[in-house]
């Protein structure tokens, strides 16, 4: 009779509106990558008309489901639903972001919005001037490519208006987590098989061959992406932590889905081989570690240490003994310290001369002494030729290319210090990559002064300054577990969102946008009373 209960208690669950709108989100971000992969998504102009009018008509009737198929379409970078006609790219959150907009703007009107106005705080002030700011930096710089960008950076202010409008309440919350954690799982296991199609020599439609995207235009993106989630899993770790007499079945089960995901999260995130990413992520784990070791007994601290860090050990080993990558990785983390890297050249016979120089510093010197630069798999067809296989070391072409990103940067920033050269306007400068693409600053900071201007940096560096403060501040002033694990999580992702931007500029990711409105939220409502936990 037990077992039956449980059954039908099981079945009573799944059997809800909850579930089914879950579903639903797990069905459109799978058909949605499916057919992206199959080149079948071309939307004709009055389909487009048809499905926009029905996703308006369900924003209207009901914007709290669409929000949560907003942040589950989140990971869709690199889909475009928009028609030919149209002329722009459209991402599916995008639509969805900007219909629920018009829709609560349309209810307000009415006097039937669904959603509480949002009290301003100093902070959403700070993004609204830098929204500002990105219209006077136009001045400088008038092209169709800078008014573009900013009109695609002020969707995404409002994206977080949105987030901000709606996160009220940590019950909100907990109807978005799903959403998110089911869409993260779905382009993690893509991002997997993106990369086990490329090992078995099939098309796994990655921008760089053995190196994943999943859904997001460059594996540092991905990267990135995974660093965040990482931080999710942590933060939700440490709630469990901290609650009293738990129900044993929901612990467990919980755990198993949280480890689950964390091996899932690790091999992907191995396997872009994102230096910056990776920096981002283990900077985050350490700090997870010592604010668990400062809230809980050294046992727990301990206790939690070897087992993350055993994960972390065993996605390693799972990479390495399914062969899942042909990149060097240990010798790629360490060219992150070093910046060199160890290559595998192939020659008529030994180079003497060139392995008592034991370095080079760019590929074109191997010439000189009749070698060439080999991929890991052709070591033996190699040898069986004849030829003689070493290794030697070459500085990082990485850390070159970014010096002279940041001083080309540096040197228009003194140019024009004060309203910037315009969104997109470096690319002019600095020219493009192996892909045809624009190259921008490779620094947030850089990219966000470079593009808006001062006003614009010293906008932006207070906003992101405050945040990591006033978690930080927060975490230790409050004595609420839930609270706590709020501030923790912001700290920590934080972290994994900022240190891989030192290397990139990622502004333009819906998700980063996200990102900020849930922390500002989480901040606004823990000094406002209890009404947030």
């Amino acid at each position: 009779m037990l077992i039956v209960n449980k059954i039908k208690i099981f079945i009573q669950k799944i059997n809800s509106l909850k579930s089914y709108l879950l579903l639903t989100n797990i069905f459109l971000v799978f058909f949605l990558i499916l057919l992206n992969q199959m080149g079948v998504i071309s939307i004709q102009l009055g389909d487009f008309i048809f499905f926009i009018s029905l996703v308006f008509l369900l924003s209207l009737y009901r914007p709290s489901w669409m929000v949560g198929f907003f942040i589950g379409t989140l990971v869709l970078e690199n889909i475009n639903l928009a028609p030919k006609e149209l002329g722009i790219a459209l991402r599916p959150y995008q639509i969805l972001g900007t219909l629920i907009l018009i829709a609560l703007i349309s209810l307000s009107f009415k006097r039937k919005a669904l959603f509480s106005r949002l009290k301003f705080i100093w902070l959403d002030w700070l993004v609204v001037i830098f929204g500002l700011t990105n219209f006077l930096s136009l001045f400088s710089s008038w092209t169709r490519e800078s008014f573009k960008i900013v009109v695609v950076i002020i969707s995404f202010i409002a994206f977080y208006f949105l987030i901000r409008i709606y996160l009220k309440s940590f019950n909100a919350l907990k109807r978005l987590l799903p959403y998110f954690f089911s869409s993260s799982i779905i382009i993690l296991l893509f991002g997997l098989w993106q990369n086990i199609n490329f090992i078995y020599n099939q098309s796994g439609l990655e921008v760089m061959p053995g190196r994943p995207n999943a859904t997001f235009t460059e594996p540092d993106w991905l990267g990135i992406f995974i660093a965040v989630f990482l931080s999710v899993l942590y933060a939700s770790w440490y709630f469990i932590l901290g609650v009293e007499k738990p129900k044993f079945n929901f612990l467990k089960t919980t755990k198993f889905f949280l480890l689950t995901g964390l091996v899932l999260a690790e091999i992907d995130l191995i396997l872009t081989v994102s230096r910056s990413a990776w920096l981002g992520a283990l900077i985050s784990f350490l700090v997870f570690l010592v604010l668990v070791g400062i809230s809980f007994k050294t046992k727990v601290f301990w206790q939690t240490l070897i087992l993350f860090s055993s994960l972390g050990i065993f996605s390693l080993v799972l990479i390495m003994s399914l062969h899942l990558t042909n990149f060097q990785l240990f010798n790629r983390a360490r060219s992150v310290g070093s910046g060199l890297q160890k290559i595998t050249i192939a020659c008529p016979k030994k180079p003497t001369q060139l392995l008592a120089q034991g370095l080079i510093n760019k590929m074109d010197e191997l010439k000189k002494y009749h070698c060439r630069y080999i991929k890991l798999e052709a070591i033996k067809k190699e040898q069986e030729a004849g030829q003689f296989v070493t290794e030697i070391k070459r500085v990082d072409p990485t850390v070159n290319i970014r010096s002279q990103i940041y001083k080309q940067s540096w040197q228009e920033i003194k140019k024009h210090p004060f309203l910037g050269i315009g969104w997109g306007n470096i690319g002019i400068i600095l020219g493009k990559d192996k892909l045809g693409n624009a190259l921008n600053s490779s620094n947030i900071f850089l990219e966000v002064w470079l593009s808006s201007g001062i006003l614009g940096i010293i906008t932006f560096l207070l906003l992101i300054a405050s945040i990591f403060y006033l978690s930080i501040k927060k975490f230790f002033l409050t004595q609420k577990h839930l609270q706590k694990t709020l501030m923790m999580f912001i700290i920590i992702s934080w972290l994994a969102i900022i240190i891989p931007n030192l290397f990139n500029s990622g502004i333009l990711l819906g998700f980063w946008w996200v990102w900020l409105g849930v922390s500002v939220s989480l901040l606004a409502y823990s000094s406002k009373g209890t009404s947030f936990f």
